[in-house]
């Protein structure tokens, strides 16, 4: 070594004790506010996903109900206690329950049954739930399966629309109007199908937690199954 680098080395100023705790001091508020800002990153994302992942829900939910109720059908059906009912009824405002066509069976079933099905939405347990019967007419043993399709709902409503050429349009808050039983079958055919009256309109309503108040409304066209 020679002698201007040994007079360099000796002369060179070095770290104080100072300055060092100045520079812990600086990298700890610097990685302090670093890991701050990546939580805080963190938990709007989780955020967002659960609020995503609800949307999704009521989207997929919204849309189930909308295919069920485009394919509503004209078929009463025998209830457990052997009563008929109509095709569609409601007799409560959070309550309906209807015939529908479009239960397709897949090829590859071994079992037989009908491409018809009985629907009922209710709300349970703060959820939106949608049940189906296997059978359309029902024996004393008949159990609905359920599905949750929509959760976090405090309310749920349903209002039908209801239009007449002479008296105009009125919202009802239960259907059939002049009450929800069929004491015999129709006479044009006993065995099933029934030309009961149909709401022009379903308006369904939902209160949710995340999402306030969900409104729409679903257009009836009920054909006879074929």
């Amino acid at each position: 070594m020679n002698s201007v680098s040994r007079k360099f080395i000796l002369t060179s100023p070095g770290f104080t004790l100072i300055e060092l705790i100045v520079s812990v001091a600086i990298f700890a508020v610097i990685s302090l506010g670093t890991f701050t800002l990546f939580q805080s990153v963190i938990a709007v994302k989780d955020k967002t996903d659960i609020q995503a992942a609800a949307l999704k829900e009521i989207q997929r939910g919204l849309a189930i109900v909308s295919i069920d109720f485009e394919q509503i059908a004209q078929r009463t059906i025998r209830d457990q206690f052997g009563d008929y009912q109509r095709s569609l009824i409601a007799p409560t405002t959070g309550e309906i329950e209807f015939s529908k066509v479009g239960w397709t069976l897949s090829p590859f079933s071994k079992s037989r049954r009908s491409e018809l099905q009985r629907v009922r939405y209710t709300l349970e347990e703060g959820a939106l739930v949608r049940s189906h019967w296997l059978m359309m007419d029902r024996s004393s043993d008949s159990m609905p399966t359920s599905l949750p399709l929509i959760k976090g709902v405090t309310e749920l409503s349903f209002r039908y629309l209801k239009m007449d050429a002479q008296q105009g349009s009125e919202w009802m808050d239960t259907w059939p109007p002049n009450g929800s039983q069929v004491t015999t079958p129709n006479a044009a055919n006993t065995a099933s199908y029934s030309p009961d009256p149909f709401p022009q309109v379903i308006e369904i309503k939902l209160l949710t937690e995340r999402f306030g108040s969900i409104i729409r409304q679903f257009l009836v066209v009920a054909e006879p199954p074929s």
